[in-house]
């Protein structure tokens, strides 16, 4: 068994990953920080493919109760079990409410192998914005 250490540059103010000092971990098993991930979708683009992907909410269910853009629920503390379930060459987009869990479970679907993995930016609360700003133009 060896260990390398692994350095990632933080960003300031990223919730993700700043503060957090360099770590270990088996080499096998290095992933970068969440906010290094740069598949991310727009609400303008997954309005235009919602019925082509595979959409997964990351939230609690207490929070997906109280309102949710359709989907699975999976939350982020579970996606380790159910993501075997998953088809890993599906198109994949997660979302949450502001897109810090999304982009922690999209890099972590990305490590087990799925091939296409978008989150949504800025979560359900930026597609909302997006859907008050999209009624208002009518």
């Amino acid at each position: 068994m060896s260990f390398i250490k692994q350095f990632y540059q933080q960003k300031m103010g990223c919730i993700a990953c700043y503060e957090r000092r360099p770590f270990e971990r088996l080499e096998q098993e290095i992933i970068p920080p969440a906010c290094t991930i740069k598949s991310v979708i727009t609400p303008e683009q997954l309005t235009k493919m919602i019925n082509n992907v595979l959409l997964i909410d990351v939230r609690e269910l207490m929070e997906r109760e109280i309102f949710n853009i359709g989907g699975i629920s999976i939350p982020l503390s579970q996606l380790n079990q159910e993501s075997i379930k998953l088809n890993k060459s599906a198109d994949i987009v997660v979302y949450c409410k502001s897109g810090i869990r999304s982009k922690l479970a999209a890099q972590q679907l990305l490590a087990e192998g799925y091939k296409s993995v978008r989150s949504l930016d800025g979560g359900i609360e930026n597609w909302m914005k997006f859907k008050m700003n999209e009624s208002s133009n009518m």
